[in-house]
């Protein structure tokens, strides 16, 4: 790519209530106030069922901390408060602006806690609270090194890409069936190579059934086995344990997963929502390949092939993916012009579009491209015959090209991939 031409830029610009997370994310279509994630001591109540048991050992100085995010599609949150009784008595929750409250309090031993949250915006709406509340007991029981060194001998079996071993700490009852996670596992394998994995336990929450809700904090690093690429990521996930005879074993886990990504939507029950700010999580494709994905995007790769369409675009005319349809001058996604900066021209972007030089590809056997984050704002040229570019548009999707013929100075042919659904994965 060259670096050339402004001027067309500027033209363009119980336990378990749910096996499925995000249970108090309701009224996804309307305007609705919801709290998206919620912890106490670091244990996700998204994972926890009315009754909840937290080891006072995760207080800090003698204080619980109460940690969540509220959201609004249109409008402010203006105020969180938290109530720790029934009736309910709302004490004012510390809010920042991008609706993160947090909330302390010291908790007494031996007293179960009435707790509820409810979050208001500037215009008076107020989430459901009903969704929110638990009955929360600080107890000097305390799992946490079971779950540690199960979560440490799974790591190390994972990483010595040893299935037995792994699955030697999985439930029988696992929700998402044992027999599809050790064959993801081992699609693991195959896709990922010098596989490494560091966590800490931010939190627990023990309910009936012997349960027990983990959240960690994760780092994470792999080698792709089909392009040699490595590829990073750091985010939040949660499990849940089920004590046994064989001691404490996985019995569910939510995306982003740390094991099992080749059969994500098989083996993930439900979703961790991530913390503002965080970065693309990995993903395995159906087809083995490797890329990342931003956090909203986990588990919307599409069921379908996306299919190949070719387009023959004059000169000075532009073109519209998401339709399909050409107009006369700027306008569209992008443009041929024969001249800029000299034959056989350049292909244009509307202002906002990034793209990335692919090289020489095919792209009927092309199934993801890199994430946006090493895109550029750039034309693309000079033109070459099969050469690729990956697109980002100002419309948040993907688009994968292939320049299949140069009729310079009239009219260059693409065939292209367009993604509806936001993510690079085709």
């Amino acid at each position: 790519m060259q670096h050339r031409i402004a001027l067309f830029t500027l033209v363009f610009i119980s336990f378990f209530a749910s096996a499925h997370g995000g249970w108090w994310i309701f009224g996804q279509s309307a305007n609705e106030v919801k709290i998206n994630y919620l912890y106490v001591c670091g244990a996700s109540m998204d994972e926890a069922g009315p009754k909840v048991k937290i080891p006072r050992s995760a207080l800090k100085d003698g204080q619980a901390l109460v940690k969540g995010r509220a959201t609004v599609r249109k409008g402010t949150i203006g105020a969180v408060q938290i109530s720790l009784t029934d009736p309910a008595d709302w004490q004012k929750a510390k809010l920042s602006s991008d609706g993160t409250f947090e909330y302390t309090f010291a908790p007494e031993a031996g007293k179960i806690y009435k707790f509820s949250v409810k979050a208001m915006d500037t215009a008076g709406k107020t989430s459901d609270a009903a969704a929110t509340e638990r009955d929360i007991e600080f107890t000097d029981m305390d799992i946490r090194a079971e779950i540690v060194k199960a979560l440490d001998a799974m790591i190390a079996a994972y990483q010595a890409e040893d299935p037995a071993a792994f699955m030697a700490h999985v439930s029988q009852d696992f929700t998402g069936d044992t027999y599809i996670l050790d064959t993801a596992v081992r699609k693991d394998f195959s896709a990922l190579s010098e596989i490494r994995l560091a966590y800490t336990l931010s939190g627990i929450a023990s309910g009936q059934g012997g349960k027990t809700a983990a959240s960690i904090n994760y780092r994470r690093q792999v080698i792709s086995s089909r392009d040699g690429k490595p590829y990073s990521d750091s985010g939040t996930t949660e499990f849940v344990f089920k004590q046994g005879e064989k001691g404490c074993q996985v019995y569910s886990m939510k995306s982003p997963l740390i094991f099992g990504l080749s059969l994500a939507d098989e083996v993930g029950t439900g979703t961790t929502t991530q913390p503002p700010g965080g970065g693309d999580i990995i993903v395995v494709t159906g087809g083995g390949d490797v890329t990342t994905v931003p956090p909203d995007d986990i588990g919307t790769e599409p069921t379908e092939p996306i299919l190949a369409y070719s387009k023959t675009i004059s000169n000075d005319e532009s073109f519209y993916f998401e339709t399909g349809t050409s107009v006369a001058g700027p306008g569209g996604d992008i443009a041929y012009n024969a001249a800029i900066p000299a034959p056989p021209g350049s292909i244009l972007f509307k202002p906002g579009t990034t793209s990335y030089q692919l090289g020489v590809i095919n792209i009927e056997t092309t199934k993801t491209t890199p994430n946006r984050s090493t895109y550029v704002s750039m034309p693309a040229g000079p033109l070459m015959i099969d050469g690729g570019y990956a697109l980002y548009l100002t419309s948040g999707k993907y688009v994968v090209l292939q320049i299949t013929v140069i009729n310079s100075p009239s009219s260059i042919t693409i065939k292209y991939k367009y993604q509806p659904n936001g993510t690079n994965l085709f």
